[in-house]
């Protein structure tokens, strides 16, 4: 089903139009098709790009607009792809995507996002979620790129989330709702976690970063039973919680604490040689075990030298 107040105009893969909406229900978009002009494309209804054998890219263009309404789904199988190289994506139903998105424009999802492949941000580009977005494969920002979170965000068991790369200006995740991290983060460029927001670290899992974490005030980082390894800058503003987990800051690394660490339940806190742990103006309430052949600036430390609790 095609419909639109001023028709869908297709012609040779490109649907073009200086003013128009198309409506698409129900279909799967089993051929390459490139948006241009300032054509918006909504999808209603249960979608497809991609018959899951041949390979379908579906191009946005810079003033061009991909909708899936509310309660609509639209399914990216093996070898759908939607490459934009300046266009919008705006869900709020569900994409489900199991091949490739790249992203140079921009993606608001208040609905969810399901990624079970692949997803790259790339320069410029910018993804802003108040919605939910499930990675289960790979989600990369490149460098100069926005990831804005104020809903939730899942990072399950053996998925990665990559920030930036190494040597260049990296991305940027602005986190004012929930991360938790069951896979890897790797952070070469900015976090910063904001009031009232959250980064749950789990289970023998890892955050690496070789950029700098911004834990803001009213912020929480927990790390429950997961490992920090800290190759750049932590900034911790409000509380960093650590039971029962591993907090490694490495040669050349530096942690600023100016509010309070938690380090709980046998946690394990390794502050390696060349590295800094500036406790000045902070406080660590210590019931594990602190190890320090680095540079410790103490502060307001508990037990910092025994580890048997405040």
């Amino acid at each position: 089903t095609l419909r639109g107040g001023h028709g869908c105009k297709l012609i040779i893969g490109n649907w073009i139009s200086s003013n128009s909406t198309c409506i698409v229900s129900s279909k799967t978009i089993t051929q390459d098709y490139t948006l241009k002009g300032n054509f918006k494309l909504s999808l209603t209804n249960n979608n497809f790009l991609g018959d899951g054998f041949n390979p379908v890219t579906l191009t946005l263009n810079t003033g061009t607009e991909l909708v899936i309404a509310c309660g609509s789904t639209l399914t990216m199988r093996n070898a759908g792809q939607i490459g934009s190289s300046g266009g919008t994506i705006t869900n709020c139903g569900t994409i489900t995507n199991q091949y490739r998105i790249f992203n140079a424009g921009s993606i608001t999802n208040t609905g969810m996002i399901i990624n079970s492949e692949y997803i790259k941000n790339l320069t410029n580009g910018s993804i802003t979620n108040s919605g939910t977005i499930t990675n289960s494969k790979t989600i990369e920002l490149q460098n100069n790129s926005v990831l804005s979170n104020s809903g939730t965000i899942t990072n399950n068991n053996g998925a990665t989330i990559t920030v930036g790369s190494s040597g260049e200006v990296g991305g940027f995740i602005d986190n004012k709702g929930t991360i938790t991290n069951n896979g890897t983060i790797t952070n070469f460029g900015t976090i910063s976690n904001s009031s009232n927001a959250r980064i749950d670290n789990n289970n023998g899992k890892t955050i690496y970063n070789y950029g700098t974490i911004i834990n803001d005030t009213g912020a929480m980082i927990y790390n429950y039973n997961g490992i920090i390894s800290n190759y750049g800058t932590i900034n911790n503003i409000n509380s960093l919680i650590s039971s029962s987990g591993i907090i490694n800051n490495n040669n050349g690394a530096t942690i600023i604490n100016t509010s309070v660490i938690y380090n709980t339940d046998s946690g394990i806190i390794n502050n390696n040689n060349g590295a800094t742990l500036n406790n000045s103006n902070g406080t660590i309430n210590n019931y594990g075990t602190i190890t320090n052949t680095g540079t410790l600036y103490k502060g307001g430390c508990n037990n910092i030298d025994s580890g048997t609790g405040c």
